[in-house]
């Protein structure tokens, strides 16, 4: 018999002791590793959503101010007592300082009133708490 020379083909084979072992070891890393891989996939895609959540509401929102064709901004306002004639009803006018549009004019309010009188000097309370025995206010 003459040998025609030496091949290799793909054939089933045991498995030995040490080497089911060693595969099991290989097997249980696997799963962690699905497992751990899973699990940072699930975050990513969770993160990924709220991005694009974010951005849509910003879509919205820009959308909106553009079709209306006006947004709502912080603005200074300028009031002024308006009490030409000293009769102490005065009316109050409020002014947009960026546009100097006139928004309102209205009767002033009590909370307001307090505003219009000229504010005290501290030399002139510090006089009056000596007048009126300040010394009263250290517990006696």
């Amino acid at each position: 018999m003459k040998s025609l020379g030496i091949t290799t083909r793909q054939l089933p084979c045991r498995l030995s002791d040490a080497e089911r072992q060693k595969m099991g070891g290989e097997i249980a890393q696997a799963w962690q590793d699905l497992s751990t891989e899973t699990v940072r996939q699930t975050s990513l895609k969770a993160e990924m959503k709220a991005r694009a959540t974010e951005i849509e509401a910003r879509l919205t929102r820009l959308s909106q101010v553009l079709s209306r064709g006006d947004e709502v901004r912080e603005v200074h306002v300028e009031r002024t007592l308006l009490d030409e004639d000293g009769d102490g009803k005065g009316m109050v006018s409020e002014t947009r300082l960026d546009t100097g549009e006139v928004l309102e004019t209205r009767p002033i309010r009590d909370d307001e009133r307090q505003l219009t009188m000229p504010p005290e000097s501290v030399a002139d309370m510090v006089a009056d708490a000596n007048r009126t025995g300040a010394d009263g206010l250290m517990g006696e």
